[in-house]
């Protein structure tokens, strides 16, 4: 595929308050070394791994919002990213790392896990080791009884509507 792909995407592009680039670098570090921080679990490739090709063809890709088209670039610096990796049709497209980060860095999936684990929830339906999405998590997971989570249908922590009370938070204010 060779041209520009334009999409229009449901960010804001209005110029943020700069955040000064040592912050924006600290915070890149940080989030690259949260498993020296936190309790981690080590997930082991497949023994039959797919490998990814990269695409022969260029694929230009711009966004519009508010009437202007933008670059990946102006997206990358904005949001101040520090990997980024485009997938289409089973083929590398962009592959890219910033502030510090290579190949073999390790980035904190944060939102990108929920879309796994609502894809793995499918394929364990579709399997029938999942009844219903309509059954509560603890039918599944009884280590959950007694918490907040005990009697929240699978739905709603797909849908990130259990009622459990989360404050995400990064900054020591």
């Amino acid at each position: 595929m060779t041209g520009v792909q334009t999409c229009a995407l449901p960010i804001s592009v209005e110029p943020l308050e700069a955040t000064p680039r040592d912050e924006v670098q600290e915070r890149a570090d940080d989030f690259r070394s949260m498993s020296e921080r936190l309790p981690v679990r080590i997930v082991p490739r497949s023994s039959n791994p797919r490998e990814l090709l990269k695409a022969t063809e260029t694929l230009e890709i711009e966004y519009e919002y508010q009437g202007t088209n933008y670059a990946i670039d102006d997206f990358i610096n904005r949001t101040d990213t520090t990997g980024l990796l485009i997938l289409h049709a089973g083929k590398i497209h962009y592959e890219g790392y910033f502030r510090g980060a290579d190949e073999t860095s390790r980035f904190l999936s944060m939102s990108v896990a929920k879309s796994f684990t609502a894809t793995l929830l499918g394929i364990a339906r579709s399997q029938g080791l999942i009844g219903s999405f309509d059954d509560p998590v603890t039918k599944y997971l009884p280590q959950l009884a007694a918490t907040g989570y005990d009697g929240v249908p699978i739905k709603d922590l797909l849908q990130m509507s259990s009622g459990i009370d989360f404050v995400e938070e990064y900054e020591n204010e």
